[in-house]
């Protein structure tokens, strides 16, 4: 039986340890996972501003070439009215180039544009995912906050307890050592009255 007992009071030790261990605070824990998370959504939000820039760029270069395109038919059409083929062939093959280069600058401009929708849809779900987590992070720290004081109140009246306690223990020593003591002067009492014991 004593042997039973030597094994399973330190296990039991150790385990009222492990339970009483102060917990992980989540206030902390995952804010290395969060910040890197807001970070990416940085990179991502400069991303966009990037491809903005880009599309912005490339918008302006396909009106120039719409522009050119035009202005170069409209001299082709006047140069055939003036007669010179040359130059309208000319002004022709020059404004099927700036139609090429439009068709591919709007063909980037398109790429550019699912680009920028893959982002987007990529940012909406980062911000979604960041609010949501900072909403259980903002109910996990209150739950531990609540359950700190729940144990610092605990610990308090385990004190005050404990001080109840061997308050009580030195009122029983008190009243045992008065109730010895009356006995005693009882005693006496009885011997005096019996004359057994004599006054000096």
């Amino acid at each position: 039986m004593l042997g039973l007992r030597c094994n399973v009071v330190p296990k039991l030790r150790s385990w009222l340890r492990l339970l009483f261990a102060p917990a992980e605070d989540p206030r902390h824990s995952y804010e290395f996972a969060f910040d890197n998370q807001r970070q990416f959504l940085v990179k991502v939000e400069q991303a966009l501003k990037d491809i903005g820039g880009a599309k912005s760029r490339l918008q302006a270069k396909a009106a120039e070439c719409e522009a050119r395109e035009s202005h170069l038919k409209e001299q082709a059409r006047l140069y055939i009215e003036d007669g010179q083929e040359d130059l309208a062939r000319l002004a022709i093959q020059r404004a099927k180039i700036a139609a090429a280069e439009k068709q591919t600058v709007q063909q980037q401009l398109r790429i550019i544009e699912q680009d920028e929708q893959r982002l987007s849809s990529i940012q909406e779900q980062l911000k979604a995912l960041l609010e949501t987590y900072y909403a259980r992070q903002e109910f996990l720290v209150a739950r531990h906050n609540a359950a700190e004081a729940q144990v610092q109140v605990g610990e308090a009246l385990t004190g005050v307890s404990d001080e109840l306690d061997q308050l009580g223990q030195m009122l029983e020593t008190a009243e045992l050592e008065s109730k010895q003591m009356l006995a005693r002067a009882a005693a006496v009492g009885r011997l005096m009255e019996d004359g057994l014991l004599e006054i000096a």
